[in-house]
């Protein structure tokens, strides 16, 4: 063989093998590797996925301080003024309008007074509601009236001109059970449960059986059970339903695996306060179900109590006046109203947790992504775990619990810690304590999936300790807004989580094949920066996979929490690229 061909012959093979080795290095990034985050945007997958060759156009950072625009004001209770001419009488087909666009009860309305005695006067009066009183509210000048059409009420209220406002008896439930397999939004993949891990993932660790002395917490639900794990707890039970109960024992466990996620005291599986004391309302019927002028008696009760929290694990899809008047006595009176944004995986909040100055809860599984069935909107503020919760029944047994029911009591139970270890705190000092401390997730800041954050009982508890240095990835997101026209805007976001300022950070993220290194310097305590990033996509094709690895790093310190640096999630893109 002559010299020549030797020389091609090597030449060819030189060739091979790095066809070979590209191809092998193509489909070892192509692939997506276990504990990554895979989240699907614009649209279902229905093609085999391919990496996307993007390219980064532009890069800019957005600064998010700690608690700006965290807490929604509620405004100062506002009485019903009597009239200074008579209202205009409701038309038939506003009536039936008013029926038909809420979930009411049939045939049940709710007349709020103008004062005392423009109620006693009615009650003593002749008149088609003779017989159909079914309930007064004496500290809210309101009746409800059952068995009366909308023809009827509104004829009644023709005739007393100027006397009450109504509106129809709205249904409320317990938020539904979610599904068997919670997944996270869009993603079709189960979320990661907690189990018996809940506290120890929140940063609850050590003894914590004094959280919550002296702090009264009124869960209003279906009643609060017997177990063994509330034994101790001395919990003052009222019934605002009728239902006739054998001593502490009810038919449905929901309320009382909320108030042992509360505040359960066995020994080493306690629940978040268990020296809280529980006072238990009875507002649902044993079947989970019923309705908003009994929720608004509660909610007075509540108050009359001297209720520091106020835990509602229920909600309704309408606006009932009666409970936001009740909630706002609430907040005035010093309580923290903490609601279920409920479980019907849609954009908006179930009432009363939509309240202005009610927290609004949601729910997220344990790699910190919110749950598919989990409502998203403005008025969520914090989430907290949500899926398979376990709460101790017994020393051997637990009760487990998924949904928005199990993200509220774990909320109630750190504010009961923050108002017993502070009492000098008014309640919307406590409030923006938790908010402000929270972990930042989603789009940076506030945003209508996460609210101000993940419930995070660990910083809370060391927010007075000086020198704690942690710079965290909180999350790689598309900011689904801003795609379009075969681009797309990634937003990573770096937060610090310590109690000292950080100097400077160096982060890193690759998109695709490509790598970008940004500098950030003076984050705030608590202080999110949103660096965005403008990528061209490729042309129309196939479902398309985008890969984003982030990680960051703090110059002139040692970060006290290396575990939550870096973060790894990939992006399915199908359908056009860009389009949303």
């Amino acid at each position: 063989m002559s010299a020549s061909v030797k020389r091609l012959f090597a030449g060819t093979a030189c060739v091979a093998l790095l066809g070979i080795g590209l191809f092998l290095l193509w489909r070892i990034r192509a692939r997506v590797e276990p504990g990554e985050e895979v989240t699907p945007w614009g649209g279902q997958a229905e093609t085999p996925a391919r990496e996307m060759q993007s390219e980064v156009i532009s890069t800019s950072v957005v600064r998010y301080v700690a608690g700006s625009e965290a807490w929604r004001e509620h405004p100062a209770p506002v009485a019903l003024p009597a009239p200074s001419a008579p209202p205009q009488p409701r038309t038939k087909a506003l009536v039936e309008k008013i029926v038909n666009g809420s979930n009411s009860v049939p045939g049940e309305w709710i007349l709020r007074f103008k004062d005392r005695e423009a109620m006693q006067e009615f009650l003593g009066s002749d008149g088609p509601h003779r017989g159909r009183v079914a309930d007064v509210l004496l500290s809210l000048n309101s009746v409800r009236i059952v068995d009366m059409s909308a023809e009827e009420v509104s004829r009644l209220e023709r005739e007393t001109p100027g006397a009450f406002e109504y509106s129809p008896n709205l249904r409320v439930e317990q938020p539904r059970a979610p599904g068997k397999w919670s997944v996270t939004p869009d993603s079709g993949v189960p979320g990661a449960g907690f189990g018996p891990q809940t506290l120890a993932w929140l940063g609850i660790a050590g003894d914590h059986r004094k959280w919550g002395e002296g702090v009264s917490i009124a869960v209003l639900d279906v009643g609060v059970g017997s177990c063994p794990s509330l034994e101790g707890a001395g919990v003052v039970r009222v019934d605002m339903t009728g239902e006739t109960q054998s001593g502490a024992r009810t038919a449905n466990s929901h309320g009382t695996a909320v108030a042992a996620i509360l505040s359960g005291g066995i020994p080493g599986r306690e629940g978040v306060a268990p020296s809280a004391q529980l006072i238990s309302v009875k507002v649902l019927g044993d079947n989970g179900s019923g309705d908003s002028f009994t929720l608004a008696k509660g909610i007075e009760e509540a108050t009359a109590r001297g209720a520091r929290i106020i835990n509602l694990c229920l909600g309704s899809r309408g606006d009932c006046p009666l409970v936001r008047q009740a909630v706002e006595r609430a907040i005035a009176a010093g309580a923290i109203v903490v609601a279920a944004v409920g479980n019907d995986s849609t954009d908006g909040v179930s009432y009363p947790a939509r309240y202005e100055g009610v927290i609004g809860v949601t729910a997220v599984d344990a790699s910190g992504k919110r749950l598919a069935f989990a409502n998203s909107g403005p008025e969520v503020d914090i989430a907290a775990p949500g899926l398979d919760v376990w709460a101790a029944a017994s020393a051997d047994t637990a009760m487990r619990m998924s949904g928005t029911s199990a993200a509220v009591p774990l909320v109630s139970g750190v504010l009961a810690y923050l108002i017993s270890g502070n009492p000098g705190l008014t309640a919307a000092e406590v409030t923006d304590v938790l908010l402000r401390n929270s972990n930042d997730a989603g789009m940076p800041g506030r945003d209508r999936e996460y609210g101000c954050g993940i419930l995070n009982a660990g910083r809370i508890l060391d927010r007075g300790t000086s020198g704690i240095h942690d710079a965290a990835i909180a999350d790689n997101c598309i900011d689904a807004a801003s795609a379009g026209d075969g681009q797309l805007t990634l937003v990573v976001s770096v937060q610090n989580r310590g109690t000292e300022a950080l100097q400077g950070a160096d982060l890193r993220v690759m998109i695709g094949e490509f790598s970008n290194a940004v500098r950030l310097t003076d984050i705030g305590v608590g202080e999110t920066a949103g660096c965005r990033f403008l990528v061209r996509l490729p042309g129309d094709g196939p479902t398309n996979v985008l890969r984003v690895a982030s990680d960051v790093s703090i110059s002139g310190a040692t970060d006290d929490n290396p575990l939550n640096n870096a973060r790894t999630t990939v992006f399915t893109i199908s359908g056009p690229a860009g389009q949303r």
